[in-house]
């Protein structure tokens, strides 16, 4: 029987959910209580994980995705881009926390 975790790239995001490169995604995000986020290439794909856990991703509109953390709870996760189109943050809308902004280094 396969795990939850197992199954965490089903509906992946694809560059064809973005609007900037896929490589502009790339990296590490930090926020102070919640720790590191990370985002990297998998071939056509971007898998992403909050610490070494993988989290669950569904395309939700252009430059935004739904992340699991559980199973059945999706929570909406945008990137924060600047003014010169570069990724500076990732925005998860926590329903209990509200907004968390996780900081590119």
């Amino acid at each position: 029987m396969k795990t939850w975790n197992e199954n965490f790239t089903d509906h992946e995001v694809t560059a064809d959910s973005l609007t900037l490169p896929m490589s502009k995604q790339f990296g590490t995000y930090y926020e102070q209580h919640w720790g590191t986020g990370s985002i990297a290439q998998d071939g056509d794909t971007i898998p992403m994980r909050f610490g070494d856990f993988p989290v669950r991703i569904i395309p939700a509109g252009r430059d935004a995705v739904d992340i699991s953390m559980a199973p059945g709870t999706f929570e909406p996760v945008r990137f924060e881009l600047d003014g010169k189109g570069s990724v500076v943050a990732l925005v998860y809308e926590e329903e209990v926390e509200g907004e968390i902004r996780y900081v590119r280094r």
